[in-house]
């Protein structure tokens, strides 16, 4: 479910929302094993994004990626 958003200019979609961050190709891992390969994604403003998956999935570790 998408939260409320802000202006009719995101309202057609995230396709027309601005991009506020883009990965393309992340990868990580830890002592040679894979945490996080070939990552794309695109979070477009005004658009909720969550992310979410089981324990020990890379979410903590993509963060990390991402302020780093």
């Amino acid at each position: 479910m998408n939260a409320p958003l802000r202006d009719s200019a995101t309202k057609a979609g995230s396709a027309q929302a601005e991009p506020v961050l883009v990965v393309s190709g992340l990868a990580k891992d830890f002592s040679g094993k894979p945490v996080l390969h070939g990552l794309d994604f695109v979070v477009h403003a005004g658009v909720a994004t969550a992310l979410i998956g089981a324990n020990g999935s890379g979410k903590s570790t993509l963060l990390r990626c991402l302020v780093r």
